[in-house]
């Protein structure tokens, strides 16, 4: 599940490269920060290679020595909540129990960049529920099917209506219909976030070329024009030039 603004002010982030905290699990949480950090690289790879095509920012994950509250700081984490399974704020209502993951959106503060993301935070509801990394132990959550939905918010994704997604908003009660792999909606969808981008050197090269390709077409204009200008002309009233006809002998 995602915090998420209207579908008409969808967020995308416009750096090249963001950071992704990875803050560590209580102890008696079943699962090991490298749990965390080992499925959050395979998501990370999976939105990836879905799109290569995409212009998606890299997201570089980075370990937490100490626990961190999920809230508006700057700083974009994962947190694995087994305490309590509410927001960082005391003021605010907890969240649902039903709920497995939740991720905030925050827009960037700069009003020169309105419409792209400033931070974003992944909480994972382990008060109410059990995880494993793939969810085959019984009784479990899929981490990966999960965390790789939550990405997808991450990155900017809303929910899908199309029962099939990745990014459908699936009942976690229902573990078989749980993907860990983006579908064509959801590249689909991903892809219009973030259309094919020509990187900068490509761009240089094309505009080399453009002026080289411009200056061509000059010079030979410029020549065809010399060429005119040095031509002979006939002078008014002098004879034509004689022809010979095929039947001369």
């Amino acid at each position: 599940m995602a915090r998420l603004p209207k579908p008409s002010e969808a967020l995308r982030w416009r750096e090249p490269s963001i950071e992704l905290h990875i803050s560590p699990p209580a102890r008696g949480a079943g699962l090991s920060v490298e749990d965390l950090q080992g499925v959050v690289s395979e998501a990370v790879d999976a939105w990836r290679t879905a799109c290569p095509e995409c212009s998606l920012p890299s997201i570089d994950i980075h370990l937490l020595r100490e626990r961190h509250q999920a809230e508006l700081d700057g700083l974009s984490t994962l947190r694995f909540d087994t305490g309590s399974w509410c927001p960082a704020r005391p003021a605010e209502a907890c969240y649902e129990p039903g709920r497995a993951a939740i991720t905030h959106q925050h827009a960037a503060l700069d009003g020169a960049h309105a419409g792209t993301l400033g931070e974003a935070d992944i909480e994972l509801n382990g008060a109410h529920f059990t995880w494993s990394t793939d969810g085959r132990v019984p009784g479990t959550l899929s981490l990966r099917a999960v965390v790789t939905h939550e990405l997808g918010h991450f990155l900017g994704l809303p929910h899908s209506k199309d029962p099939g997604a990745l990014m459908f908003p699936h009942p976690v009660d229902q573990p078989a219909a749980l993907l860990v792999t983006p579908t064509e909606q959801d590249v689909a969808a991903l892809r219009a976030l973030y259309p094919h981008e020509m990187p900068a050197e490509a761009k240089a090269g094309l505009a080399v070329v453009a002026v080289a390709v411009c200056a061509i077409a000059i010079g030979l204009t410029l020549r065809k024009r010399e060429a005119r200008r040095s031509a002979p002309r006939d002078l008014p009233g002098s004879p034509a030039p004689h022809e010979e006809s095929a039947d001369s002998p």
